[in-house]
């Protein structure tokens, strides 16, 4: 009779380790989920915000040149993010890069005026 209650606590015993295993199972493929679930929904905001973000909707300008202090081309930088644009050409560029540029162009006009 003791090998018989032997043989039925380890039976049920190993019953308790395979249903803690499967959950074990069950945990880490719910976690795989959700980290590939939270890795999409990084990838879909980084492409949604510069699509809808009408900070990054592309814009023509044409900056001014001349052969004298007007010829180089202008340096801008945004987050990390940085333009050369050639002076009398018209190119492509952000709308942020426009409001930066508008942004210095006001503050060189108020500047001039305080003098």
């Amino acid at each position: 009779m003791a090998g018989k209650k032997e043989e039925v606590a380890e039976a049920t015993e190993v019953k308790e380790e395979v249903a803690e295993a499967t959950e074990v199972k069950e945990e880490v493929a719910e976690a795989t989920e959700v980290k590939e679930e939270v890795a999409e929904a990084k990838k879909t905001t980084k492409k949604t915000t510069k699509k809808t973000d009408p900070d990054w909707e592309p814009v023509k300008i044409q900056l001014f040149k001349d052969n004298d202090k007007y010829k180089d081309p202008v340096f801008v930088a945004i987050n990390g993010k940085s333009w050369l644009i050639e002076r009398g050409k018209e190119v492509t560029v952000p709308a942020c890069v426009k409001k930066v540029l508008d942004w210095q162009i006001a503050e060189d006009q108020r500047h001039s005026e305080t003098k």
